[in-house]
């Protein structure tokens, strides 16, 4: 699966292919959620709230962004 980054501005800045986990729930009225973890900081910079995720034909806003040590392994969550 590829995940396409893209800034406020509608700017591709990166794609993401390789993730630990990419979990969502799409919703037809309202917000969807989702959960995109990945075991490296190497995307960290391309990964800021107000950026948003392509999947498929699908649009998610990053709102949240956790950046932390697990146990030795470096974990990236939004």
């Amino acid at each position: 699966m590829r995940i396409d980054v893209f800034n406020p501005k509608h700017e591709q800045t990166t794609a993401i292919f390789s993730f630990v986990s990419f979990k969502y729930k799409r919703c037809w009225r309202g917000a969807g959620d989702f959960t995109l973890e990945l075991n490296s900081f190497d995307e960290a910079d391309n990964l800021q709230n107000g950026n948003y995720l392509i999947v498929d034909d699908d649009a998610y806003i990053i709102e949240n962004r956790h950046k932390y040590d697990d146990g030795g392994k470096p974990k990236l969550e939004l």
